[in-house]
């Protein structure tokens, strides 16, 4: 039995939509208020060059959602205030594909495992040649994480002296999950 060159070409699938909206509201000369929404998705399909059996597909979505208002309570003191919700969200899948008319094969259902299972997450293979081999890997995983951001600062101007005060609170929350837990992005 030997081995020999394969000779295919492919693409590398890839797109993104992004959208953004913004919508300014002034109530009178001493307050302005704004809110900003933005989406952005995008995925990436990628052969292996070295095993083409192997195809990687990488998902992101990316959604924030600001509020902002700005004060002049004089001509000396002013107030900005901004409230900020983050979602990202990104998934990655391997798994062995029908390049150059070969047939799929699920590597956890050839173990007796359901595809995507908890207890076998990632499935590997190795098949050895003589002195060669190749590892054949089929997982999936996402994660997520949401972040809360809020600003708030006090300007003063006093005389040529400008005096700026302000918090910023953040709260991020990660979450990963890995085989038959994978949420919908």
């Amino acid at each position: 039995m030997g081995s020999g060159n394969s000779f295919g070409t492919w693409s590398n699938p890839g797109d993104i939509d992004s959208t953004s909206i913004r919508l300014d509201h002034t109530i009178n000369d001493k307050l302005r208020l704004f809110f900003r929404f933005n989406d952005t998705t995008s995925s990436l399909g990628l052969q292996d060059q070295l095993v083409a059996s192997i195809f990687t597909v990488t998902g992101f979505t990316t959604r924030t959602y600001t509020f902002g208002a700005t004060s002049s309570f004089s001509s000396r003191l002013n107030n900005e205030f901004r409230l900020n919700y983050s979602s990202n969200a990104g998934k990655f899948t391997s798994n062995i594909g029908n390049f150059a008319g070969a047939k799929a094969i699920d590597l956890a259902q050839i173990q007796g495992l359901t595809s995507g299972s908890k207890s076998a997450p990632f499935t590997d293979v190795v098949l050895s040649f003589g002195t060669q081999f190749t590892i054949l890997q089929q997982y999936g995983f996402s994660g997520r994480q949401s972040t809360w951001n809020l600003t708030d600062t006090v300007g003063l101007s006093l005389g040529s002296h400008q005096l700026k005060l302000g918090i910023d609170f953040r709260r991020l929350t990660p979450d990963l999950f890995v085989g038959e837990s994978i949420p919908r992005l």
